[in-house]
C-alpha cells in the first residue's frame, strides 16, 4: 500500500512538472546569461534553453535567487502558482527533433547532475518524443549503478518530462545514464 501511494504522489509530481511547461514545448536556443531569456509569460511558456555558462538563478526562478546552475543546463519557462518563471530544474534535454525519420531508434548518454536534483527530483524534457516511443536508461558504469540503488531512484515519464526521484539517499555525486528511445509507430 504504502509503494502505491508513492508511486501515485511520483506520478503526479511528474504530471506536474511536465503541465507546469505547457502544450507548446520547444527548444528555443541557448543563452550565456540570464538577461538573455525572454520575459516569462504565457507567450513564452514552455519554451527551454540550454546554458553556455553557469549562471545564478534570479528572484524570476522557481525556487528563488543564487543558486548556482552549471553549463548545459536546461532552463523552462513554466507555469507555478499561477505565476510565470523560469524553472533551471530540468536538467539535461535530449532533442529528437532532428532526428530522421528513417530511424527507428536514438541513443546516447544523459547526465544527472549533482548540483541539479531539486527536493530529492531531478527532471529533464525530451523534445520530439512520441506518444508511442519507448526510452530505456541503464547506469553507465558500476558506479552509477550503486548510486542509483543508494537514492533508489525511481523513474516516471509524463509527456515529453522524464522526472528522476531519490526515495533514498539524494546522490551527491554525479550519474551518468545512457539512454536508447526508440520510435513506435503512432
Amino acid at each position: 500500500m504504502a509503494v502505491d501511494i508513492l508511486a501515485r504522489g511520483l506520478a503526479a509530481l511528474a504530471k506536474q512538472k511536465a503541465e507546469s511547461l505547457g502544450d507548446g514545448v520547444s527548444l528555443a536556443g541557448s543563452i550565456d546569461a540570464i538577461s538573455d531569456l525572454p520575459e516569462p509569460s504565457a507567450s513564452t511558456q514552455g519554451q527551454l534553453y540550454i546554458t553556455t555558462e553557469e549562471l545564478t538563478t534570479t528572484a524570476d526562478f522557481v525556487g528563488g535567487a543564487g543558486v548556482t546552475i552549471p553549463a548545459g543546463t536546461t532552463i523552462g519557462i513554466v507555469k507555478s502558482g499561477g505565476s510565470y518563471l523560469y524553472d533551471a530544474t530540468f536538467g539535461q534535454l535530449i532533442d529528437l527533433t532532428t532526428l530522421d525519420s528513417r530511424y527507428l531508434s536514438v541513443s546516447g548518454t544523459v547526465t544527472l547532475a549533482a548540483a541539479s536534483w531539486s527536493e530529492g527530483s531531478y527532471a529533464f524534457v525530451v523534445v520530439g518524443a512520441g506518444e508511442a516511443d519507448s526510452i530505456m536508461f541503464s547506469p553507465s558504469t558500476a558506479d552509477d549503478k550503486l548510486a542509483l540503488a543508494d537514492a533508489d531512484v525511481i523513474v516516471v515519464t509524463a509527456g515529453t518530462t522524464i522526472t528522476f526521484t531519490a526515495a533514498g539517499t539524494v546522490p551527491t555525486s554525479d550519474i551518468v545514464l545512457n539512454y536508447t528511445i526508440v520510435r513506435g509507430k503512432s
